[in-house]
């Protein structure tokens, strides 16, 4: 358990920053797996590492769809109080934060172009007037700028799994997913780090890798890229 804590706390000091409406999800993960089909057919029970949380209907509902990953990944779960080949540990973290930051906005003036004349002369025949237009090359340059400071609330949004063999009781696998940016609505979010620490499971052990997720307004999923 303490070692899951210490790879959520590593994965959330690396942080991976969001501006709308891109929310980019990071994944770090470690196993000793030898390979991907070393888990089909391997039974398990699912543990939640925050006693509190397993009250909570939403991470219910979050442990749900994990199960349906889990299953797609080939793992079988036990039934409660029977014999299981693993324990599957899950943490559910979602931290914010009030933040300030300036934003510089450069004002533009555009010169030249094509302006018109006119010239009077005078002789012994009285006065003469000319009309013309003079062109000149368009430039556009900045003049000056605007800062403004504003206020907005950031949002660490975390999953964290650990897969312990039952007859060793040491870690097969422990993994990370999560976010930093301002979307702040966990029912949308925490899918998406489930299914983003499950995509190629067990996936590479020993790295950390990015996947972009683009929203729509009110945070829903519109699609995502690997």
């Amino acid at each position: 358990m303490r070692a899951i804590l210490a790879l959520a706390l590593v994965f959330l000091s690396v942080g991976t920053g969001c501006s709308s409406p891109t929310l980019g999800v990071g994944r770090k993960v470690y196993h000793t797996i030898p390979h991907s089909g070393f888990l089909r057919g391997k039974s398990y029970h699912l543990v939640f590492m925050k006693g509190a949380q397993e009250q909570s209907l939403e991470c219910r509902s979050h442990a749900k769809f994990l199960d349906t990953q889990l299953k797609a990944a080939g793992l079988i779960k036990a039934k409660p109080g029977g014999a299981a080949d693993l324990t599957v540990l899950i943490l559910f973290k979602s931290e914010s934060d009030d933040k300030i930051r300036t934003r510089y906005t450069p004002i533009f003036a555009t010169s030249g172009g094509q302006s018109s004349f006119s010239s009077t002369t005078f002789g012994s025949g009285g006065p003469v007037t000319t009309y013309g237009t003079v062109t000149t090359p368009t430039v556009t340059s900045q003049v000056g700028g605007v800062t403004s400071v504003e206020s907005y609330t950031e949002f660490a949004v975390m999953f964290a799994m650990d897969i312990i063999s039952n007859k060793s009781g040491e870690p097969i696998y422990q993994g990370a997913a999560g976010s930093e940016s301002e979307f702040g609505d966990t029912t949308r979010i925490i899918p998406i780090l489930i299914k983003t620490l499950m995509h190629g499971f067990p996936s590479a052990s020993g790295q950390f890798d990015q996947h972009s997720y683009w929203l729509e307004s009110g945070n829903r999923v519109q699609n995502w890229n690997r």
